[in-house]
């Protein structure tokens, strides 16, 4: 059992990000091009535009929702994720709902009000430095890398009210001659 490493945040991160955007993508464009055929007629309401929001974020939850599960259940390269009781080695719990709910809303609610923050100071800054809208974009950009990188190692430490998560090394495999 071992700490997460930056090789394993980065594992972590890039299955549940390529993975969320393909399925964002091919979730919400039906959705997405049905209400933009909506705009074009100039048919438009308060209660459509909601409509479309709403929409989205129970299609992105449920999806990351779906993305947490499979990245605890999944078996990385040189490491798999375990779920395990306070204070002891084992058994190994299974992947509830409950479990993936706590780990997917923990990821949920502060990568976002992170990158709301950062996303403020950002508007700031294009606002007062007005000729360095594109490097402010990328600043903001990588600080919501980095921040949510700190929430995925927050995640991965964090003892769960039923649980904790560690990572376990696989054993390398022998060379045989």
């Amino acid at each position: 059992m071992q700490q997460p490493r930056l090789i394993h945040l980065v594992s972590i991160w890039w299955f549940r990000t390529w993975r969320g955007a393909l399925l964002g993508l091919v979730a919400v464009a039906p959705f997405s091009i049905g209400f933009y055929l909506l705009d074009r007629a100039h048919i438009r309401s308060t209660p459509l535009r909601l409509a479309e929001q709403a929409l989205v974020l129970l299609i992105g939850g449920a999806i990351a929702f779906d993305i947490s599960r499979t990245a605890l259940a999944k078996r990385y390269r040189n490491f798999r994720i375990a779920l395990l009781p306070h204070g002891k080695d084992g058994p190994e719990l299974s992947v509830t709902n409950c479990n993936v709910l706590s780990f997917c809303w923990l990821l949920i609610w502060r990568v976002a009000l992170g990158a709301g923050v950062i996303s403020l100071f950002a508007e700031w800054a294009k606002h007062s430095v007005p000729n360095a809208i594109r490097v402010i974009q990328m600043i903001a950009v990588l600080a919501v890398l980095a921040w949510e990188f700190a929430v995925l190692r927050m995640a991965l430490t964090k003892r769960y009210r039923n649980f904790r998560i560690v990572l376990i090394s696989k054993p390398p495999k022998s060379r045989s001659r």
